[in-house]
């Protein structure tokens, strides 16, 4: 039998943890990637779960949902959700609004909106992207600012 290449051993082990998400059952998914941290490191584990969870934002949104809430402590979803942050932030900005007024960060990595600003972040973006949007959106006016 030949041997592996590391990107088709990527791709392997990419195609055996999106497999263990689809069953949806957490034991079987935090056992594979205990393995695959004992075998590969943490770092390129963390590498195959970020695109394991951007495969199923594209071809099953349901799979990548009870992922993204299941394992939402790990830290390669934390990671995941401040690069989310910043993308909205930009996109938001690039938009013409401004952080405080129109929109404000979470500590914990989530955004909180007006629905002018949701709507124009949905504008325009992809169901995928949106899908790992809805993650941090936290839907809420800012409270009006203080007026002596």
């Amino acid at each position: 039998m030949p041997e592996l290449n590391d990107a088709e051993w990527f791709y392997l082990n990419l195609e055996l943890i999106i497999e263990a998400l689809k069953l949806q059952e957490h034991s079987v998914v935090e056992c594979i990637a205990v393995y695959l941290i004992t075998q590969l490191g943490f770092e390129s584990t963390a590498d195959i779960l970020t695109a394991a969870v951007f495969q199923l934002s594209e071809t099953d949104p349901d799979i990548c949902r009870w992922s993204w809430q299941t394992f939402s402590h790990l830290n390669f979803h934390l990671g995941l959700r401040d690069e989310i942050q910043m993308f909205a932030t930009r996109k938001l900005i690039s938009k013409g609004f401004l952080l405080g007024q129109h929109f404000s960060l979470t500590a914990t990595g989530g955004i909180v909106m007006t629905k002018n600003a949701q709507t124009a972040l949905r504008e325009g973006t992809t169901a995928a992207d949106w899908l790992f949007l809805e993650a941090i959106l936290q839907q809420n006016e800012p409270a009006p600012r203080y007026q002596p």
